[in-house]
């Protein structure tokens, strides 16, 4: 792959395949750390509960030259405590053949890939190191 810059864009319906795709290859990468999770995610997941009427998520991917090669996925929630509107991270991959060329830092803490007028919104999700 190469080391261009990746357009950043919302994910669309015709991105499962490439979604699912990765986010078998992140749980492969989960499981090598010590993840035993009986990890459900694929494009069809993605299909049922990220579009229609009420979807569940959100999502962004990474692309170069028309390739997919991460993606974002995201949902909205409320801090009744602190008042505040959160958006919590639920998966962030990026292909390894394509890291270190920004397209795992779309700066999600600064929201600023988002869709606009999501609303102010405190960041949340769990990372795992390399």
């Amino acid at each position: 792959m190469t080391t261009r810059h990746p357009k950043i864009r919302a994910a669309m319906a015709d991105d499962a395949e490439a979604i699912g795709e990765l986010a078998r290859q992140f749980a492969v990468y989960l499981r090598l750390l010590g993840d035993t999770t009986n990890f459900q995610f694929d494009a069809g997941i993605y299909l049922r509960d990220g579009f229609g009427p009420n979807p569940a998520f959100s999502g962004l991917v990474a692309e170069i030259d028309g390739q997919v090669i991460g993606y974002l996925i995201y949902y909205s929630g409320y801090d009744v405590d602190r008042a505040i509107k959160l958006l919590h991270i639920a998966d962030l991959y990026v292909h390894e053949k394509a890291r270190k060329n920004g397209a795992g830092r779309p700066d999600a803490r600064s929201g600023q890939y988002l869709p606009p007028k999501r609303g102010d919104r405190t960041p949340m999700g769990g990372f795992h190191p390399k």
